[in-house]
């Protein structure tokens, strides 16, 4: 821990006791489609990321937006694609 502070720091840091610890691993995953008949996917089932800075929070909330106005416009007949909105278009 000492030699990636200093590395990232270039301060002489001295480590001399740890409360907690925790791995941070970042990761993003995405499914291959988004939409399976009339199955739709969106936030983390769609595509997952570490919950840093609430990431998947953000990209699920937009994504319902998206699927929200898309599905009302496909409901009352005015979706241009037909029946079947996308969701990432």
């Amino acid at each position: 821990m000492e030699a990636s502070l200093r590395r990232v720091s270039d301060v002489d840091v001295r480590v001399t006791e740890v409360i907690s610890g925790t791995r941070f691993t970042g990761h993003a995953r995405q499914a291959t489609t988004c939409r399976r008949g009339r199955v739709l996917l969106c936030g983390d089932a769609a595509h997952a990321h570490s919950s840093f800075r609430d990431q998947g929070l953000n990209l699920g909330r937009g994504d319902a937006a998206n699927l929200g106005w898309k599905l009302t416009a496909t409901v009352q007949g005015r979706a241009p694609e037909g029946p079947a909105p996308h969701l990432h278009q």
